[in-house]
């Protein structure tokens, strides 16, 4: 019996241990540097602008709330009202509004296509004095017209 509750006890230690080191803050983030959001008090919710941009393009990751970290890898799909020879552009503000990065994301097959396209951007950037910010996709409108412009915005924590 002694020797039952002497194993539970290193078990649970080594659960402890383990917690510690996987999920405290500073602890580094997996591939892609993306943790999915532990907390319900940051807003979960990537915001859309323009006409029909909630039904044009699909973000994988991150998503609204995730905890992120330099390299950022962005990815999804989006129809081909976002592109402009492939590429639309991708940016990274802190809680102030000020751009922290800014790259474009790219197609990852033939950009004319009338169906989803993937796409993917990698953002490298040093960690920002807010503990919040905002990731904001944008469709290239080549055309000017205002009434065309269409972006998705994801509310990010940083490591």
């Amino acid at each position: 019996m002694n020797k039952d509750w002497f194993i539970i006890l290193i078990l649970v230690i080594l659960a402890g241990g383990v917690s510690y080191f996987v999920l405290r803050p500073g602890a580094p983030l997996p591939q892609g540097g993306v943790m999915a959001s532990t907390t319900s008090e940051f807003p979960a919710t990537t915001t859309f602008s323009g006409a029909n941009a909630e039904a044009s393009i699909s973000i994988s990751s991150p998503n609204a709330g995730d905890l992120v970290s330099s390299p950022l890898i962005v990815n999804g799909e989006a129809t081909s009202s976002w592109y402009v020879e492939g590429q639309f552009p991708v940016i990274l503000e802190d809680a102030n509004g000020n751009i922290i990065v800014q790259t474009s994301a790219n197609a990852e097959e033939n950009s004319t296509s009338s169906k989803f396209i993937s796409f993917s951007a990698t953002l490298n950037f040093t960690q920002p004095q807010t503990a919040t910010g905002t990731l904001i996709l944008e469709n290239k409108n080549s055309s000017g017209d205002p009434s065309r412009n269409q972006s998705a915005s994801i509310p990010v924590r940083f490591q």
